[in-house]
């Protein structure tokens, strides 16, 4: 999955100063917590060091929709640190403010965090539940582009559990919004998405056809991860077809980013594609060596955690087996075996397919 691409953001000069010299505390409050939201993807702990000295402020200051969006920055900063519990407290509060405020904005930008945490974590179906809710709130204010993301987020998830035909549906519904809006960054990102459906499937010339598309505009988009994502699905499609060779070339496009290592989401995935391939060439050595790099990755930012790890150990198991170590092969099969039964418990499944009816049924 991809991380969310977001418009040009103030520059972090400019919140500093109205952070710390604001004129008033309300100000101060927006400088701050706006610092927090900027520095999720760079360092998720000066995010949450912000993020707290906005709450600071905020006890001083009686705006309890300011306090909300606070809230909402926060949450998401520890949702970085892996501290889930941290954050649904805090997006509860959020929550509250929300409805007690009656701020219908405020209240889906709360339920889809919240969906987002449990992703983090893995719990898909619980995910899908907050997803559900923001879906309601924001279909019930109109605010059609967040309805597009809403839509490409449960598409995702269904993407995850295999649910194909549900995840073409919500992305299609996304596309549509995203299409009439023309946004460059919005359409580079749906279309990888909807490549990615497509190659989870093995139907890789529908993914090479969605990629070229994705590609074509995130050339153009201001967010350069979108072109990073393009290539390295690209890469993920011929190593399915078996070209590695081909795959190689779009990873070194990706590998020749300078401090490509810093962004860890798109790194380790990168680390995960360079390992497939060269198993594939039988180069075992360099297969276990990018796997081992993708393990010891010290977080893996905004991805679901567990996937990627389960590719990682399975590459390991089948590169020690080829190998004819048999005992590390066994022991990566093992951690294989733990991590996707953890991922995709049938129940999380049978849970998504029950809520998917609820949702279809109500819309009727």
């Amino acid at each position: 999955c991809h991380p969310p691409s977001y418009g040009q953001a103030p520059s972090l000069d400019s919140l500093e100063a109205m952070a710390f010299h604001g004129t008033t505390d309300s100000i101060k409050i927006e400088g701050l917590y706006k610092l927090c939201f900027s520095y999720l993807s760079i360092d998720p702990q000066k995010a949450v060091l912000y993020g707290e000295e906005a709450l600071l402020l905020s006890n001083k200051v009686p705006n309890e929709i300011l306090l909300a969006k606070v809230l909402n920055n926060l949450a998401q900063a520890y949702d970085l640190q892996r501290d889930f519990k941290k954050s649904r407290a805090l997006l509860q509060k959020a929550i509250y403010l929300s409805i007690k405020e009656n701020d219908e904005e405020g209240l889906g930008n709360a339920q889809n965090n919240m969906a987002l945490s449990y992703y983090l974590e893995g719990q898909l179906d619980s995910s899908l539940f907050w997803h559900y809710r923001a879906l309601e709130t924001r279909t019930k204010i109109g605010n059609v582009l967040q309805i597009a993301d809403t839509h490409n987020n449960i598409g995702i998830l269904f993407s995850l559990t295999k649910a194909y035909k549900n995840a073409l549906f919500h992305l299609n519904e996304a596309l549509k919004i995203y299409a009439s809006h023309k946004d460059t960054n919005d359409l580079a990102n749906i279309y990888s998405n909807v490549a990615d459906v497509y190659q989870r499937q093995k139907k890789y010339d529908s993914a090479i056809h969605f990629l070229h598309l994705s590609i074509n505009y995130a050339k153009f988009a201001s967010s350069p991860n979108l072109l990073k994502n393009a290539y390295l699905n690209m890469g993920f499609c011929y190593n399915g077809m078996q070209d590695y060779n081909k795959a190689l070339e779009y990873f070194k496009k990706i590998e020749s980013y300078s401090n490509i290592e810093k962004d860890v989401t798109v790194y380790s995935y990168l680390l995960l594609g360079l390992s497939d391939a060269y198993l594939g060439l039988h180069n075992y050595f360099l297969a276990i060596s990018y796997a081992n790099k993708g393990i010891q990755l010290p977080s893996v930012g905004d991805n679901n955690k567990l996937e990627l790890y389960s590719y990682y150990y399975k590459n390991l198991a089948e590169a020690y087996e080829a190998q004819g170590n048999l005992a590390n092969a066994l022991l990566y099969f093992k951690s294989y075996k733990s991590v996707t039964d953890s991922l995709r418990t049938e129940e999380n499944i049978r849970n998504l397919n029950d809520l998917a009816a609820k949702y279809e049924s109500k819309q009727k």
